[in-house]
């Protein structure tokens, strides 16, 4: 080793050291982030109360989740010491003494001090005893604190008594009873904030006796499960200012000592989702929603309906030319009306999100290659309105009359646009149930790859059975 070689070896360790500690005492260190950043930042783990599948704590834990409180001494004394990250409050009782879920619950609700709570109760047991003393338990627990729910969620097959809460929920905005036995049902009849509401309506002869009194006339946002047509008017009926209105209809026969009315104006609802066994024509004539935005459908009754031509006649009598969304099952119609769906397209000149999606890949009753030619911008329209000129979002499902090259036709006219012309560039196409990738070929492919490379968002996906399930993976 040379002088130099030798001189540069000792002296460039200690200058790097140097100049390291000189920054890192220029580097805030953790005990130094405000708390107001801290509480920010803990804002962001806590449970999602407005996505009603996600449920971070379990047993009283959050699962594979560390919570604020588990990671260091500082973040603990921060989450402990700040009331509104122990607002959202999820418990599911697995226990059949339910202790540790009541302490659980009985800790969280003190954290929270005065601050209005988010609160979600779960059981899944089967009336055993203990479980039901268990659920009582945390019911009490709960109930002391209605005074502060902004958001309360029961859901358990045991009996389910609130009636301590009556006239003692001046927060309660949202109420959710998925498959829950209330008894009574009436203690929710004064809530002067209450806005939405989700329930399984038990019918009786048309009218829902399960949930008793509501404040009908100011909901706005109502999900509804295993109810009639005739429920569904019924509830209607009674909610005026209803905007969101999401019903799963079972299918029970009518009963002949209801009629159906003949004209119910809705002039606030913007969104009206139906599915299960409904008789959705009979409901759609009867029916006018001006200010309707977005319509879905999934259809499950053996009977064929002419759901389409009645949505149709809703729409035209209705003046609701601002549909922009229709999420749409096509899977049966009546066989001795055509589905008229490229007709639907045309008179929804506002749209922006169609999603048709065709599972069992069946056409008997539907058209998929009409559809396809429909959506086509093709400057053959001459002077006449293209079908839905503002379309961003297609959701197709394939079916047996699937023509490919039209497709691809499809989507280069909704793709490659000018700016300001007569039809809006589409942002993503996605193609479901593909039954066998050599469908595309290569250059059918490379045309939508190009696409992709140009900044369409665009997925087809394949389906094929392995060991007696339904698999699907990404073509494209």
């Amino acid at each position: 080793m040379t002088l130099a070689s030798k001189s540069i070896s000792t002296t460039w360790p200690r200058t790097f050291k140097a100049e390291h500690f000189c920054h890192s005492e220029s580097l805030p260190t953790i005990n130094s982030v405000p708390p107001e950043v801290f509480i920010e930042i803990l804002s962001y783990l806590k449970p999602n109360s407005d996505h009603g599948r996600r449920y971070y704590q379990n047993d009283c834990s959050r699962a594979e989740i560390i919570p604020p409180t588990h990671v260091c001494q500082l973040w603990r004394q921060i989450a402990l010491s700040t009331p509104s990250l122990s607002t959202h409050i999820n418990i599911k009782l697995n226990s059949r003494d339910g202790t540790k879920e009541v302490e659980c619950l009985t800790s969280w609700l003190v954290r929270g001090k005065k601050c209005p709570l988010f609160i979600d109760l779960r059981c899944y047991g089967h009336c055993a005893a203990l479980e039901q003393s268990a659920w009582d338990a945390l019911l009490v627990l709960a109930i002391q604190h209605s005074y502060r729910w902004r958001e309360a969620s029961f859901e358990s097959p045991l009996p389910t008594n609130l009636s301590a809460v009556r006239n003692n929920v001046p927060l309660l905005q949202t109420l959710r009873f998925p498959r829950c036995d209330i008894a009574p049902p009436n203690d929710f009849e004064t809530a002067p904030m209450l806005r939405s509401v989700t329930s399984t309506f038990h019918h009786n002869y048309g009218q829902p006796i399960s949930f008793g009194q509501l404040p009908w006339t100011q909901l706005t946002n109502v999900i509804a499960n295993d109810c009639s047509t005739l429920s569904v008017l019924a509830m209607r009926q009674m909610m005026p200012n209803i905007i969101d209105f999401l019903a799963y209809c079972s299918g029970r026969p009518q009963q002949p000592e209801f009629s159906i009315p003949r004209c119910l104006c809705l002039s606030k609802l913007q969104s009206l989702d139906l599915s299960g066994e409904i008789d959705v024509d009979d409901l759609l004539d009867c029916l006018e929603l001006p200010s309707l935005a977005s319509f879905s459908f999934w259809e499950h009754f053996d009977t064929p309906t002419i759901w389409s031509t009645s949505l149709l006649s809703l729409i035209h009598r209705s003046s609701c030319y601002n549909v922009d969304t229709l999420n749409l099952s096509p899977e049966r119609c009546c066989e001795s009306e055509e589905p008229s769906l490229d007709e639907l397209i045309r008179a929804t000149p506002k749209l922006k999100t169609l999603d048709l999606i065709n599972e069992t890949g069946d056409t008997r009753h539907w058209d998929c290659s009409k559809i396809i030619q429909a959506l086509t911008a093709s400057p053959i329209c001459g002077t006449n309105p293209y079908p839905a000129p503002e379309l961003e979002k297609l959701h197709l499902g394939y079916a047996k009359d699937f023509q490919v090259q039209a497709f691809v036709e499809m989507v280069e006219s909704r793709w490659r646009v000018e700016g300001g012309g007569p039809v809006k560039r589409i942002h993503s196409i996605y193609l479901r149930y593909v039954p066998d990738t050599s469908i595309f070929d290569y250059m059918t492919m490379g045309r939508l790859r190009k696409f992709a490379a140009e900044g369409l968002h665009i997925r087809v996906d394949c389906v094929e059975w392995l060991d007696g399930r339904e698999i699907e993976h990404r073509l494209l």
